[in-house]
């Protein structure tokens, strides 16, 4: 068993240094998990963890209440 954690920084606004697009995104994705699986004997599961999802206009009200700047 692969346990793999993810953040949230790939889902990024397009603007930002840090996105990727979805089309990359997926296919990184799929190499790591089949890397994941061929590694030992081949038979590796691979369990995704992903953060949850987002509430925008909640987390920009928390970034300028705490930081006075729009995230």
């Amino acid at each position: 068993m692969v346990a793999m954690s993810f953040c949230g920084r790939q889902a990024q606004a397009e603007a930002s240094r840090q996105h990727v697009p979805l089309d990359e995104y997926a296919a990184n994705l799929k190499a790591i998990v089949a890397a994941a699986k061929a590694a030992g004997a081949g038979g590796a599961r691979v369990l995704l963890i992903t953060p949850p999802p987002c509430d925008d206009a909640a987390w920009h009200a928390c970034c300028v209440a705490s930081y006075g700047v729009p995230k």
